[in-house]
């Protein structure tokens, strides 16, 4: 019975480095997930503060956004596509860009050149996305492509929007209005103002006067 204590303990002395081992492992990668969504965060934080800023408080707004697109850049390098968190990243990196103009480094976060040979190759990628964020990465996608002076072509994600191609989300319905209104700013038809104030009221009544 001494012998076999004395082997069990033996053989616990050997396991307990390994054991050791696996826990400081999972405490780096519990800090690195909290040291990344802390940035994320902050990130959003910068989004929401740009989106405040008054119009005569340009340079403010433009350096919000700069702020917000550095740490998700940083946030971009520790996440997968199979995470949550990375599409999240990709939305708000999309239009900290836009925003800040930079179209072409927006295009490469948002369409990835392996899936920018059609509209096809993006939507299977985007399927990939979870369900609730879907909405909110097809309204940035309208909204950059009319940034890049594409907004009659941008149009058609908002008609697989109203279809109902994406589900329902706050920021699509957002898309949907802006694209009923440009289309009232440049035919002057009025139906385009009619379905723009409807499809307001319906924003408001879904999603609350925020939007």
């Amino acid at each position: 019975d001494l012998m076999r204590l004395a082997e069990l303990g033996e053989h616990l002395r050997e396991r307990q480095p390994v054991r050791d081992h696996q826990h400081l492992a999972q405490q780096a990668l519990g800090r690195l997930a909290l040291q990344r969504n802390v940035r994320f965060h902050r990130a959003r934080a910068d989004l929401e503060r740009a989106h405040w800023y008054e119009p005569a408080q340009r340079l403010d707004r433009l350096e919000a956004y700069q702020a917000a697109a550095e740490r998700l850049d940083e946030v971009a390098r520790q996440v997968t596509l199979d995470e949550p968190l990375a599409w999240q990243v990709i939305a708000a990196r999309a239009r900290a860009l836009r925003e800040t103009e930079q179209l072409e480094a927006a295009l490469d976060v948002l369409v990835p050149p392996s899936v920018r040979a059609s509209d096809e190759a993006w939507l299977g990628w985007l399927d990939q996305a979870p369900a609730d964020l879907r909405g909110r990465l097809v309204a940035e996608r309208f909204r950059l492509e009319k940034a890049a002076g594409a907004g009659e072509a941008a149009g058609r994600w908002t008609v697989l929007a109203i279809e109902g191609r994406f589900g329902r989300s706050a920021e699509l319905d957002l898309a949907i209005l802006e694209r009923l209104l440009d289309r009232f700013e440049t035919t002057k038809d009025s139906q385009f103002q009619d379905q723009a104030v409807a499809w307001g009221k319906q924003i408001e009544a879904e999603h609350g006067p925020y939007w």
